[in-house]
């Protein structure tokens, strides 16, 4: 599994499925068949596309569903209560991807459940943190609606399960650095970001998500030639990998457009912003894409004044 992991995140896609393929003869083992679903949804992510949507549906029931057949013989099973609660995790993202809110909402309710139980049964497990830690992050998120009382959870809380996991040695401590970055960038606390986002991309260069990252850090720190700097090496590197993916050109002109505005530099801001709204007839295929064109046309607004 660890072997497919890497080949992951080294954007090695067709490899890590060549891995994990002959793993599921094992009809007992959700691990694989996990494997399988989380490729697809990294798949729509590199594609920006809906296109492998119930095929990653398919194989995170099919998943789910072994975790509830080992459950049935045994309710001591720690890793199939792991399983069933990242399927449910990864369900959830999938659905806030494809702006989806309530169904995201409603498949990430019961994810921590199975979790908590498999922490019980085994406290070593560490890989259960990050799952833990990113459903209170994003329930947090939603807690700003509740004038920030906690009920939901804490960032703070969050961040220090995820780190757990990323500082352990179990199958989830790459995907808990890489969320871990995401998070510590989101909650302003840039350097150690931006050390571990490097940290990262020395062991997998060229991968988009962290170049997205890192991006969006150098945005919010106010370095907006750095911002354009990686907008600009993120941009060369989808177009040599997916030059089709609209989805993530757009959000990353969309950025660059904003740092040009910053800089002063409003006509390399426009050619842009007008290359994002031209994808305009796009916006009801490509995941996120009305989103971006209304950003768009409202930030070109304020610089045509």
């Amino acid at each position: 599994m660890k072997q497919a992991t890497e080949a992951c995140y080294r954007q090695k896609y067709d490899s890590s499925w060549q891995v994990l393929l002959p793993l599921t003869s094992d009809a007992t083992d959700p691990a694989p068949v996990y494997g399988q679903a989380g490729i697809l949804q990294a798949l729509c992510l590199e594609k920006g596309s809906r296109s492998l949507g119930d095929s990653f549906h398919f194989l995170n029931d099919r998943a789910e569903a072994l975790c509830q057949g080992r459950l049935a013989n045994s309710t001591k099973d720690t890793l199939a209560y792991f399983y069933l609660g990242m399927c449910r995790l990864n369900r959830a993202n999938f659905y806030a991807w494809e702006q989806r809110r309530n169904q995201a909402v409603k498949a990430l309710m019961p994810a921590s459940t199975p979790l908590r139980t498999a922490l019980g049964l085994d406290p070593s497990l560490t890989d259960a943190y990050y799952g833990l830690g990113m459903i209170e992050y994003f329930k947090a998120e939603g807690d700003k609606f509740l004038l920030g009382l906690g009920i939901l959870g804490t960032k703070e809380s969050a961040i220090a399960n995820v780190r757990k996991a990323a500082e352990g040695s179990g199958l989830s401590a790459v995907s808990a650095r890489f969320s871990l970055a995401w998070m510590l960038g989101q909650e302003k606390q840039y350097p150690e970001a931006i050390k571990l986002c490097r940290l990262l991309l020395d062991r997998y260069p060229g991968n988009r998500v962290l170049l997205r990252t890192i991006r969006d850090i150098h945005y919010r720190k106010a370095d907006y030639d750095a911002t354009l700097q990686t907008g600009r090496e993120l941009e060369e590197n989808v177009l040599a990998s997916y030059p089709e993916n609209k989805y993530y050109l757009s959000e990353n002109w969309l950025v660059m457009a904003k740092a040009h505005k910053r800089l002063n530099q409003p006509d390399s801001c426009l050619v842009l912003l007008d290359s994002v709204i031209a994808w305009e007839p796009f916006k009801e295929s490509v995941p996120w894409l009305r989103t971006y064109v209304a950003d768009a046309k409202a930030l070109k607004k304020t610089i045509e004044k």
